[in-house]
Order: C-alpha cells, then sequence, then structure tokens
C-alpha cells in the first residue's frame, strides 16, 4: 500500500466525521482552575458521525477541554481530553441528573461528579477520596454554574 492510496482511502472517508474544537481551557479535577479570559483553539478533533449521533450529540454543543489535577482519579486523570456537551444559556441549569460536569464555583473551572441530595441542593464529589464533597443546599445553587456535562474521556498512553 502507498501513501497516496493511504491519502485517498482518508479522503474517501471524510465525510464521515465531524469535528469538535479543543480549546486551550483547562479543567480543574484538582483545587480549581482560573477561567480564562480567552479562549484560545488548539486543533480539531475527529469523531465518526454515526457513534455520535447515537449518543444523542450535535458537534456544534460540544467542545474538548484539558483535565488538570488529580481529584477525579482514577475516571478523569491529568492531561486527559474531556468531551463536553456545553449547555446554552447562563450555565444556571435545574439539578442535572448524576455525572461529571464542568462547573464554575468562585471563578474556577472544575470537572467535578454532581449529584442530587434529593432535596433539592447537590453534592459536589471527587472520585479521589482525598477529597472532601462540597454540599449545596437549593438556596446555595446560585454559587455554582453547571456549564456541560462530560460525555467522553480521551488520553494519551504514551
Amino acid at each position: 500500500m502507498m501513501l497516496s492510496d493511504l491519502q485517498q482511502m482518508a479522503d474517501d472517508r471524510s465525510d464521515e466525521f465531524s469535528y469538535v474544537t479543543r480549546w486551550n481551557i483547562e479543567v480543574s479535577a484538582g483545587h480549581g482552575a482560573a477561567d480564562p479570559l480567552q479562549e484560545e483553539r488548539l486543533e480539531d478533533v475527529a469523531f465518526r458521525k454515526n457513534w455520535l449521533k447515537k449518543q444523542g450529540l450535535s458537534p456544534n454543543e460540544l467542545a474538548i477541554f484539558t483535565a488538570r489535577g488529580d481529584s477525579m482519579e482514577p475516571t478523569v486523570q491529568h492531561n486527559d481530553m474531556l468531551l463536553v456537551k456545553v449547555f446554552s444559556g447562563d450555565g444556571q441549569v435545574a439539578v442535572p441528573d448524576e455525572g461529571i460536569y464542568i462547573i464554575r464555583i468562585d471563578g474556577n473551572l472544575h470537572a467535578k461528579r454532581i449529584q442530587s441530595d434529593g432535596r433539592g441542593g447537590v453534592l459536589v464529589k471527587s472520585d479521589n477520596q482525598a477529597y472532601d464533597t462540597i454540599h449545596l443546599a437549593s438556596d446555595e445553587l446560585q454559587n455554582i454554574e453547571i456549564l456541560g456535562k462530560v460525555v467522553w474521556i480521551g488520553r494519551s498512553l504514551a
């Protein structure tokens, strides 16, 4: 097989993929990452259109961020790419289904597990037991912005 054959195969398959932008935005899986003032586009990452469709995702609602820290280990590791379904609007959404979300607290971005407390509030949890759970009662939810849900995690093994 020649290099030109591989290029032709890639060209033939280009309509099978959608591209999601990876931004130079770090979200803390630790104590907090400063909310960036500017967004810098790093690269576009290809995802199969049929996979996105099966997941109920649209490329125009997705972004990729980079995880920093160890608070979500072993699920999310330092330098993992996080494919995030970004919520439109002001970040104030109803208490979400349990999952890993990108949230803003006190101007810092975090990747954390959000869980309902059963009384209208939320628990902000880390998978790493060395980190404390934060409880926000229903009257404290204005202190948190839920920006998006992590729907896929990618990492390099090199």
